[in-house]
């Protein structure tokens, strides 16, 4: 299991940083930091790159920094489709259409995590705390599951749902509000443009390219 971990030094690179840490250790992967840039960072640049491996280190988790020169999107998926990636985690500011993020959903054969999150200890929240699923796909349900495994993190269904000061989590199940200390979504069921909305807990917002199984046709109810 490769993860690859798009960093720059923004503070949406640091939370994503410390949430791969966590669920490249619960996959048994190892993770690969990229810094993408159209030139080569400077030295004290360089350095501080070299820090954001420190949560991996912390974990035992095999992690390395490598840098590319090239635009952001393009290079991130060039080095997806060289390394043979299995999953991307990446920080994101919720940047209208046109961004990073959108581009990466736009173009990614690989699955793609995009964290939005104010506060940076999203695994620290997670211990004891609740895993909201909205609408999971296949990745979505790994991913809560190795985080779950990790943190002791509960795992529960959660439906989305417009709120007069933007979008809120109500349960599926109908019982009382948890504190939910992040939510797994479709990137498509809440867009980037619509992140400044959004007031509750750190969200992952997944982008799965790989088709969802559908019910099995039965044909002898056809008459075949």
């Amino acid at each position: 299991m490769t993860v690859l971990v798009p960093v720059d030094l923004s503070a949406p690179t640091r939370a994503a940083v410390a949430l791969a840490a966590t669920l490249t250790q619960a996959l048994a992967g190892e993770a690969v930091l990229l810094h993408v840039a159209p030139r080569d960072p400077a030295l004290a640049v360089l350095a501080r790159l070299h820090q954001l491996a420190e949560p991996f280190r912390a974990l035992g988790v095999p992690a390395h920094l490598r840098t590319r020169r090239d635009e952001p999107a393009d290079g991130i998926l060039a080095a997806a489709r060289e390394l043979g990636a299995d999953l991307v985690v990446m920080g994101t500011r919720g940047r209208a259409t046109g961004g990073l993020t959108h581009a990466l959903v736009a173009r990614s054969p690989t699955p793609v995590l995009a964290l939005y999150a104010r506060d940076p200890g999203v695994p620290d929240n997670l211990v004891r705390g609740t895993i909201a699923l909205v609408d999971p796909g296949p990745t979505a349900l790994r991913v809560a599951h190795a985080l779950s495994t990790a943190t002791g993190a509960f795992i529960r269904s959660f439906r989305l749902r417009p709120a007069r000061s933007g979008w809120t989590l109500e349960p599926a199940d109908g019982i009382a509000r948890a504190r939910v200390a992040l939510a797994l979504l479709p990137v498509a069921a809440l867009p980037p443009p619509e992140l400044a909305r959004w007031n509750g807990a750190a969200l992952l917002l997944v982008h799965d390219p790989r088709p969802r199984p559908t019910a099995r046709n039965d044909t002898r109810a056809r008459g075949k």
